[in-house]
């Protein structure tokens, strides 16, 4: 039973991840992902699905410390999802790495955004948000 809720307890730790957590993490998603040919998905879907948004923040901030340079610029979590991936588990994993604010920001303004106002979205989201 304390196996099965392990990873549920440590996602749900206020106090935030252990730094060598955050390394071992980041350095298995460098690995699964621009490290080499093809993308380990479950390696993503695995990690993320069992953090909380702090832990989240935190891993790609050790992300972008500890993987190498991209020519001048630093390597992103989120640049490297998008080169690695593509539709709906790209989508999900970059939701996954937003915080629920900006992910909610975002599909409003996708709503708002063109053509026409995607009306259904907006009430769907207002509908969410706490008072």
């Amino acid at each position: 039973m304390l196996t099965l809720l392990g990873p549920l307890h440590s996602a749900l730790a206020a106090d935030g991840p252990p730094p060598e957590q955050l390394a071992s993490q980041a350095d298995a998603l460098y690995k699964a992902g621009p490290a080499k040919w093809g993308c380990d998905e479950a390696v993503f879907t695995t990690i993320l699905a069992n953090i909380n948004e702090k832990h989240c923040a935190a891993l790609q901030e050790k992300y972008m410390e500890s993987t190498p340079n991209k020519g001048s610029a630093k390597r992103t979590l989120w640049e490297d999802v998008k080169s690695q991936m593509s539709k709906n588990l790209e989508y999900a994993v970059l939701t996954r790495l937003m915080t629920k604010w900006e992910f909610l920001s975002r599909r409003i303004y996708k709503a708002c955004k063109g053509f026409g106002t995607d009306e259904e979205t907006i009430c769907r989201i207002l509908a969410t948000i706490p008072k």
